[in-house]
């Protein structure tokens, strides 16, 4: 399915949520898949008059054109220069950069702030009254910076032309891979805006190389590249068409490479790590395709083929909500009939990208079965009469803001929960007076957040029950900030783009996810908006490994360093795992003396699933096997972990405590 650059985010971040909830504690939730088949729609719905909306009056927004230049000290202009509007309290981001002559020009609405590069290292902005063509802004000096690429012996790499990429934290410039020449040295003289970021080099042959640069310290970096092991293949249709438009990416390292009149392509990608390659087509029509590799010292390529599935479109009203739409709703699920999520739906009206073949619906706690030849689905939510409102203030005073709320799951009626989508979640948007509204609620305890500008707030649990509670008056204080890192547990380098989430700690009943913020590419990230108060801090997909932390008057009790890669299973029973040339999950090597090796693991032996606490994904699950094997290899520990595997032509089941 084919989602733009500025939901990915959020996509990931949602199905990181879903992951967590899904999965947290054991693997055992399997157990209830039995009880994911949705029942079918109900007949009385298909003529149903809409439920009308009541709309709050507020008048539309007044569009306005704003120019200028941007030039640096000197007075000379400055090109390839962000420049940025947002609505504060809203989220809306519109960008546009400044040409050669350091001209911009980007159209509005009056009382946005505009300003340069990214809102957040960058606090002086202007607000916008009216049309103004005279809105120059200055940006830091440019500096040079002397570029060296070398082998990880320090033999100079000189191919002729690399393509690099520089960002400068704060002004996104030069972020296109461009070609330069580098000499016999392997050196090269670039220019860039003054300050800190980071370059990233590529090499065809080589795997994708960065290094941190700081112009107020030094002018000299070196990048040091591998050579990459070569994953190669076809990107097909189910009908064995190749499909010529579209790519391949490896969104951690921001490689993405486009296919060719043959649907073929090649890419370099680091040894001894894990990546998930994506195909993507530019048909709509076309599902993407995701394979999770492990690549190890030893390889020099690898073969992967995609095949690329057709869906069909299908329309989602929420039956009993304004207008019948589902816009509130989060998040939307077009799985099979028993798996507790898959395609994210979107959009509004929402529609979703379905497999061919019956489906199910899966949003807000509820569920429906979808026949392969119909393409509506109707969720009903009339016998819900529960709701949540306020108002939010920002220093005493109405502030516009973005609303969550999100029921605490009910671990007594936890298979309800996953047929309905795993995470019952509502979210909009406050009115100019800062109220907002949640309707058409379940009985249970939510949790709700409310967001304006950066600052995010959770606030206490509360109880839904049948009728509208109000909240009254509700003051965003909050300015609390959690930072860290996120390393490599392999390697300890940085990690790009990894959710981390946060949730309360100090309540009697489990919780959703609070608060959240994707790794940058020094690993570094940053949770703000946060009231006083003890969290969890966490990775999406490794929920499991919590840091506690507490906020009192906004500041941290630590920063917090979280490690992705192989978790406590790999760890402690002493073995290790790649994806082998015919793309199964295989042993590569087994510790001796380790806990593996006494358990009667095997190198060569070929993973084909596992049993937690006496169940067995493959015969409960076999649709989800892998991607709870891979799970559970990063995550889980035990107890009660056995692993399937096949050895001999036979399958031997290896006991791991």
């Amino acid at each position: 399915m084919s989602t733009t650059g500025q939901t990915k985010p959020l996509r990931r971040l949602i199905l990181g949520v879903v992951a967590a909830l899904f999965l947290v504690g054991t693997l055992a939730l399997i157990l209830l898949m039995g009880r994911l088949k949705p029942e079918a729609a109900d007949p009385s719905l298909v003529n149903a008059p809409p439920t009308p909306t009541v709309r709050l009056a507020a008048p539309p927004a007044d569009e306005a054109r704003v120019s200028g230049t941007v030039r640096f000290p000197d007075g000379s202009p400055a090109d390839d220069i962000v420049v940025r509007a947002w609505r504060p309290g809203e989220g809306r981001i519109s960008q546009t950069r400044s040409d050669l002559d350091g001209r911009y020009s980007l159209t509005v609405q009056v009382g946005d702030a505009v300003n340069l590069g990214s809102r957040s290292s960058t606090p002086t902005a202007h607000p916008v009254e009216a049309a103004q063509d005279d809105l120059d802004f200055v940006t830091p000096a440019r500096c040079p910076i002397d570029l060296r690429v070398e082998d990880p012996d320090g033999v100079a790499l000189f191919p002729g032309e690399v393509d690099t990429s520089i960002k400068t934290e704060g002004f996104l410039q030069s972020s296109n891979l461009r070609s330069v020449e580098l000499d016999e040295s392997g050196w090269t003289t670039l220019e860039t805006v003054c300050g800190q970021g980071r370059v990233l080099v590529s090499i065809p042959g080589w795997s994708h190389g960065k290094a941190q640069i700081d112009t107020e310290t030094a002018h000299e970096v070196i990048v040091v590249l591998e050579r990459g092991v070569e994953v190669f293949g076809h990107v097909r249709t189910t009908a064995g068409e190749p499909v010529t438009a579209g790519d391949v990416r490896v969104f951690k390292l921001g490689a993405k490479v486009e296919l060719d009149e043959e649907g073929a392509y090649s890419l370099f990608l680091p040894r001894q790590d894990s990546h998930r390659v994506t195909a993507e087509a530019e048909d709509p029509g076309l599902l993407e395709e995701t394979h999770t590799l492990r690549l190890n010292a030893a390889q020099d390529s690898f073969e992967l083929d995609f095949e690329l599935q057709p869906f069909r479109r299908v329309e989602v009203k929420c039956v009993g909500l304004p207008d019948d739409s589902c816009k509130t709703v989060t998040p939307v699920f077009c799985t099979l009939p028993r798996l507790p999520a898959g395609e994210l739906c979107s959009g509004n009206p929402t529609s979703c990208a379905c497999p061919s073949g019956e489906v199910a619906i899966r949003a807000g706690g509820r569920s429906v079965l979808v026949p392969a030849d119909e393409e509506v689905a109707l969720l009903d939510f009339r016998d819900a009469t529960g709701g949540l409102t306020g108002r939010v203030l920002m220093g005493g005073q109405p502030s516009r803001c973005r609303w969550t709320v999100a029921r605490v799951p009910d671990w007594d009626e936890l298979g309800e929960d996953l047929s309905g989508g795993g995470v019952v979640a509502r979210q909009g948007r406050c009115d100019k007076d800062g109220v907002f509204s949640a309707d058409k609620l379940d009985a249970g305890t939510y949790i709700v957040e409310l967001a304006t500008g950066e600052l995010r707030n959770p606030q206490p649990d509360v109880v839904v029950a049948g009728s509208i509670v109000d909240l009254g008056d509700i003051d965003l204080g909050g300015g609390g900030v959690i930072r860290g890192v996120v390393l490599s547990g392999v390697t300890g380098e940085p990690e790009n783009n990894q959710p981390v989430l946060t949730s309360f700690t100090e309540r009697e009943t489990v919780n959703p996810v609070g608060a959240g913020a994707l790794s940058d590419q020094t690993g570094a990230f940053e949770i703000t908006g946060l009231a006083d108060g003890n969290y969890a801090v966490f990775l999406a997909q490794r929920p499991l490994e919590r840091v506690q932390v507490e906020v009192v008057d906004g500041v941290a009790s630590q920063e917090v360093k979280l490690e992705t890669g192989e978790a406590k299973l790999l760890e402690e029973q002493g073995f290790a795992v790649l994806t082998s040339s015919e793309g199964k999950l295989q042993v590569s090597s087994v510790t001796s003396g380790g806990l593996a090796e006494s358990a009667g693991l095997l190198a060569g032996d070929e993973i084909a699933g596992i049993i937690v606490l006496g169940v067995d994904v493959l015969e409960v699950a076999p649709n989800f096997a892998s991607e709870a094997t891979n799970w559970a290899l990063d995550n889980y520990s035990g107890p009660g972990m056995t692993l399937v595997v096949k050895r001999g032509g036979k399958e031997v089941e290896v006991p791991l405590e």
